[in-house]
């Protein structure tokens, strides 16, 4: 086919043209929108629509569709796409309203209502319930005092208590000197009938410059059996460094012998530690003896804390002296027949040092055998219970 426009057939870079194109033997323009198809080999281009489709279609979900009824849509076509949601009901839930499509706060309108702002935003009017002014208490709103307060207005609070008097009881004084002024509670307590404590542990009375010139306590009765004595420091108000006794239920006899034993197996046996500022102390024994035969003395000492030693010459447990001598042996009794008599000894120790513990163990011996001491017993035939006691001197 020859060209109409004179145009011969070649290979081109590039194709300037300001007119339209025109195909086919009928030179054809074609329509807005199409494009130039190929009719295939030896078969002339004709105009044909733009049907170039994406490499994924859309698919048609929940309450959407095209307008041509496709189940999608690829861009090869021309579509539209509607949405046919038709369920436009909707319900207020608690707390709001809703008029014709417009929901709002369902507000009381006596605490809060929706006025506020540029009038349609939520404000708060005031509190549900209101605070009264009681004694001393002033509220002053915008109009003057008010008995009560709910945040309606803008308010002050003020406490109306002017009285600033006060009166000292007791052994109190207030001194107006100062500003402000200082309530002291008195350097002497008069008229007190008691001092009692409330809390729990670590109730304590205190007194002042010790060691050496503690606070002085006069007239104290401690006879309740409520009060508690330390054990060690300070010893100075304990009646008793340490006490032992023995009263069995069944009454027990020892036989003495010629040489000196513990009394009752070492049952009497006391320990203390001597307190600041002493070197004394008073051990004392009570025990009943009797029986056996006429003609016989009892020796009572001291052995150490072994119940071995002499107590005054032992290196361990001793360290001191007795009253006026070197040891703690003494005669105390003599019975001339077989008769009872309860005995009572007591040794001063001396040349004691401070802090330091010291353990001594009541003895006993006899003149010859057939010489015994006892200690409790049942109702009916009870002998008096065997005591031993240290006390600082």
């Amino acid at each position: 086919m020859s060209s109409i426009t004179g145009l011969k057939r070649g290979s081109f870079t590039s194709i300037d043209n300001s007119g339209e194109f025109r195909l086919d033997t009928n030179l054809d323009t074609g329509t807005a929108g199409e494009v130039i198809t190929s009719g295939g080999p030896n078969q002339p281009a004709t105009w044909g629509p733009n049907a170039v489709a994406v490499p994924n279609a859309l698919t048609m979900g929940l309450n959407v569709n095209l307008t041509s009824g496709n189940p999608s849509w690829d861009g090869s076509v021309a579509e539209t796409l509607n949405s046919i949601d038709t369920n436009t009901l909707y319900y207020a839930g608690a707390g709001l309203g809703l008029v014709g499509v417009i929901f709002n706060t369902n507000n009381d309108g006596t605490t809060i209502n929706n006025s506020g702002g540029t009038g349609t935003q939520n404000q708060v009017l005031k509190v549900p319930n209101d605070l009264t002014a009681g004694t001393n208490i002033q509220f002053v709103g915008s109009s003057g005092p008010t008995a009560s307060y709910n945040g309606d207005d803008a308010t002050t609070i003020n406490n109306t208590q002017t009285d600033t008097t006060y009166q000292g009881g007791a052994n109190i004084t207030i001194d107006t000197t100062t500003n402000p002024d200082t309530i002291d509670l008195d350097a002497a307590l008069t008229g007190m009938t008691g001092i009692t404590y409330t809390g729990s542990g670590g109730n304590n009375l205190t007194g002042a410059g010790m060691p050496g010139s503690g606070t002085t306590c006069t007239y104290l009765d401690l006879i309740s059996a409520t009060n508690i004595f330390p054990t060690l420091y300070p010893n100075s108000v304990v009646p008793y460094l340490d006490v032992a006794y023995y009263d069995p239920t069944v009454y027990t006899s020892q036989a003495l012998t010629t040489s000196y034993v513990q009394i009752f197996s070492g049952l009497m046996t006391l320990t203390f530690t001597c307190m600041p500022g002493r070197s004394l102390a008073e051990v004392e024994l009570k025990v009943i003896n009797g029986g056996g035969s006429a003609n016989r003395w009892i020796y009572l000492g001291l052995l150490d804390g072994a119940g071995t030693t002499e107590w005054s010459a032992s290196a361990a447990t001793g360290g001191g002296s007795a009253t006026t001598t070197s040891t703690t042996e003494r005669v105390v009794h003599y019975k001339d027949e077989t008769d009872y008599d309860y005995v009572t000894m007591s040794w001063v120790l001396t040349g004691l040092t401070p802090g330091n513990t010291y353990i001594v163990n009541p003895s006993a011996k006899t003149s010859s055998t057939t010489n015994y001491i006892y200690a409790g017993g049942a109702p009916g035939w009870v002998y008096p219970c065997c005591i031993s006691r240290v006390t600082q001197l």
